[in-house]
């Protein structure tokens, strides 16, 4: 096993997989993109502009390395 850290997921990557999810669904707008979610508006807003906590980051990065279903 590596003692080596993963790089944290960074703001860009967020903005990159919120559109990403938003294009597959097809959706125009953020609004929607916070219904298929569960999450406020303001939730997306504060995500596209790195107000996310550290352990959120740490969610993503571990679906995002390693094909982990992150759960609510």
């Amino acid at each position: 096993m590596t003692t080596e850290q993963l790089p944290i997921i960074d703001t860009a990557e967020i903005e990159r997989l919120l559109d990403a999810t938003r294009e597959r669904y097809g959706l125009t707008s953020d609004e929607k993109l916070a219904h298929l979610l569960g999450v406020s508006d303001q939730a997306i807003y504060r995500w596209r502009r790195g107000q996310i906590d550290k352990s959120a980051r740490i969610l993503a990065t571990l679906a995002r390395d390693h094909a982990v279903p992150v759960l609510a």
